[in-house]
């Protein structure tokens, strides 16, 4: 795992390419010494852990193959996992506030957890007019709602509720 802080280049409204001395190595991308870890969204949380999603490399899906996990970018301890949230479906998109972590899944579900130990605090399944719609885009607002990207090209403005 890597990070970068993102520069505007020159003339553009588009950051500038990173460098390799702006390239900040963080720790190994698996933290499970018999797992290979497929990557997926992430998200840098307030207090500067990483959150981030994937899915384990296996020649045949299992149950639980899937996570999301909250590791300390920077405290030195190698990115052991503060928390990890297994499950069986991978994860589309994610954002994070101060206090939740919210996860959009590929079978249309919304799950917030809790930033400090990964407890889900609720799950929702995203439906419009009884279909499920499926998220692949999320992000909180800073009104504190979720917008959501379907793959219908829809876009939701969700409050966000316990």
């Amino acid at each position: 795992m890597a990070t970068a802080e993102l520069k505007p280049g020159r003339g553009s409204d588009r950051p500038a390419e990173p460098t390799r001395t702006d390239v900040l190595r963080q720790f190994p991308y698996s933290w499970v010494a018999d797992e290979e870890h497929l990557g997926g969204p992430g998200v840098e949380s307030a207090d500067g852990s990483l959150i981030h999603a994937g899915t384990v490399f296996r020649q045949s899906r299992r149950p639980g193959d899937s996570f999301v996990v909250r590791r300390e970018a920077s405290d030195g301890s190698g990115g052991t996992p503060r928390w990890a949230f297994r499950t069986d479906c991978h994860a589309t998109a994610l954002d994070a506030d101060t206090t939740t972590a919210f996860v959009a899944y590929d079978d249309g579900e919304i799950v917030a957890l809790d930033l400090d130990d990964g407890t889900v605090l609720w799950r929702h399944r995203l439906t419009i007019g009884n279909v499920t719609a499926i998220p692949t885009a999320l992000t909180v607002s800073r009104q504190g709602r979720l917008v959501i990207g379907t793959r219908d090209g829809r876009i939701l403005l969700c409050s966000v509720t316990t």
